[in-house]
């Protein structure tokens, strides 16, 4: 039996409250909003809500949808492009596909001018979306310095075969988990083995991310 006292809703009477008539209140009472909040995954929760644009708006919710164990290592993954590329000043992206939904996104972490920056992710997101038969992608640009968003889009035309991108996908790689993340970027920005590790763990790359390589 699962019994609920009758002010099971109260936080969220008065957060509506709030948000709709200018009440004194919390406009976003502790919990799945606020959980992410001092995270990248979080930061970037905030920047969309101040954004209309419906791919950037649907990318939010699935943000919002994801597990707390996906949402530490998304923004872990975030956090770690945005640091090589400031270290680089090379263009960095992390990507992460999900079976439930048939989704994913793409996070860029370029300070290249907007077209270049676009061009170049719509086509990493339409390789990714085809290789994953993805119903829907997403891409997200953030700028290096403070990971602020620059723009995001939504791929969601109907998974159809393509003998281009399917020649494409059979040598390109698939969503990585963290782990592989970290590896791949370490090794593109010629991370030694003997150099602090990346994912910011303060030990050696060897002893660390570098044990899987």
């Amino acid at each position: 039996m699962l019994m609920l006292e009758d002010d099971i809703s109260g936080d969220l009477d008065v957060a509506m409250a709030a948000r709709r008539d200018g009440v004194n209140g919390q406009r976003t009472p502790d919990g799945i909003l606020t959980r992410p909040s001092s995270t990248a995954v979080g930061r970037i929760i905030t920047a969309i809500e101040s954004r209309p644009e419906p791919g950037v708006i649907d990318f939010g919710f699935l943000l919002l949808a994801m597990s707390g164990k996906a949402t530490t290592e998304a923004s872990t993954g975030i956090d770690l492009a945005a640091k090589l590329a400031r270290r680089d000043g090379q263009t960095h992206d992390i990507s992460l596909g999900f079976d439930s939904p048939k989704s994913g996104f793409t996070v860029h972490c370029s300070t290249d001018p907007l077209t270049e920056a676009e061009a170049r992710l719509r086509s990493h997101c339409e390789l990714r979306k085809y290789s994953q038969k993805a119903k829907t992608w997403f891409g997200i640009c953030l700028h290096p310095s403070d990971q602020s968003l620059r723009f995001g889009f939504m791929l969601g035309d109907e998974w159809q075969p393509n003998t281009r991108l399917e020649k494409v996908a059979l040598d390109a790689l698939q969503p990585a988990n963290l782990s592989q993340a970290i590896e791949a970027s370490a090794k593109r920005s010629k991370v030694g083995r003997n150099d602090p590790c990346p994912c910011g763990s303060d030990r050696k790359y060897k002893k660390c991310h570098g044990q899987i390589a």
